[in-house]
């Protein structure tokens, strides 16, 4: 079965954290072999249309999966390996 993720970074990220999530997210996901397309959004309506109130905020397949954390890499790794690929919903 294909692994694949649409992800969503949100956050305008002044302080430098989005960047230091989407790092971590790209290398376990490079290191998983999985594919993904990532966009960053920074406009504050996008944001909260998501549901998101926190950021940095994470959204995978059109669900918000966290916000306000800097998640680490094992984190991310473990949250990435409990995702069922079977049951993507189509866009």
């Amino acid at each position: 079965m294909e692994k694949s993720l649409d992800i969503r970074l949100l956050g305008a990220c002044c302080s430098g954290n989005c960047s230091v999530l989407e790092r971590n997210l790209v290398s376990v996901l490079e290191e998983l072999n999985i594919d993904y397309k990532l966009e960053r959004i920074d406009d504050l309506a996008s944001i909260v249309n998501y549901g998101c109130l926190e950021v940095p905020g994470i959204v995978i397949n059109g669900h918000l999966v966290s916000q306000g954390n800097i998640l680490s890499k094992e984190q991310l790794r473990e949250f990435v390996l409990s995702l069922d690929f079977s049951k993507r919903d189509s866009d």
